[in-house]
């Protein structure tokens, strides 16, 4: 089963959502993070990281496909459908970054952290949720405490930040995680950046490997529902090279 990693694009996000929901089911954060797994949910996910993924230049997606699979997420290496020519195969893995090489000054000299531009994060609103139940209201307190934490630790200087990273459960332990994060933290090095991720503690040790070390482990980002507390690292910048 040859694997082959590259660059996914818009044709791409609707098979990244279907294997998002094959490796995180239905478990209460996949309710948060996506949607309740129904054909609806997965059609508004794909409406809003195909749009996420057009309008913010931050936004940098790589997958992994093995070649050899025609199963449902059938990609070619291009971005096309299998079949169209070029790499045929099933994404497998995927990984979701976001670039900022460089982050604006405040308007009027505020903080930098809390303006309102591109790598501000949007409303949260988990509309597929029922309007005014308590799941809703808690759904969105854990996630705006979630991106409460991120503001406030990685905005206001140029990063880049690992947001997503997921492996179909029969390609694990196969080097497909590995692989997309040695890409972006090669990406992240030529810009001299450091790389932020909140990681969930079993894959910690994944990014150790990789130079991340532990920053603080928040246990404070979760209430009677929902859970998205978990260790938060980062691997620094590299430093300036001979020439």
């Amino acid at each position: 089963m040859p694997l082959h990693l590259s660059r996914a694009t818009t044709d791409d996000i609707r098979a990244l959502v279907d294997l998002h929901y094959d490796v995180t089911g239905t478990s209460p954060l996949t309710e948060v993070l996506i949607g309740y797994d129904t054909e609806a949910c997965r059609r508004a996910a794909t409406e809003r990281w195909t749009r996420e993924a057009a309008e913010d230049p931050a936004d940098l997606w790589f997958k992994v496909i093995d070649v050899d699979s025609d199963g449902i997420n059938y990609i070619d290496g291009g971005g096309g459908r299998g079949g169209e020519g070029g790499i045929g195969g099933r994404i497998v893995s995927a990984a979701h970054w976001k670039i900022y090489p460089s982050w604006p000054a405040a308007e009027g000299g505020g903080d930098p952290r809390h303006q309102p531009w591109a790598a501000m994060q949007p409303p949260v609103e988990l509309d597929w949720m029922p309007e005014g139940s308590e799941q809703r209201a808690l759904g969105e307190e854990v996630v705006r405490k979630f991106y409460a934490r991120r503001a406030e630790m990685q905005h206001g200087k140029p990063h880049v930040l690992l947001n997503r990273l997921y492996t179909h459960p029969d390609y694990r332990s196969r080097g497909c995680a590995s692989a997309l994060v040695r890409n972006g933290c090669e990406i992240a090095d030529r810009l001299f950046l450091p790389v932020w991720v909140e990681s969930s503690p079993v894959a910690e040790r994944l990014y150790r490997k990789h130079g991340f070390d532990l920053v603080c482990q928040p246990d404070h980002v979760r209430n009677s529902k929902y859970d998205m507390s978990g260790p938060v690292l980062r691997r620094e910048a590299r430093g300036p090279v001979v020439v």
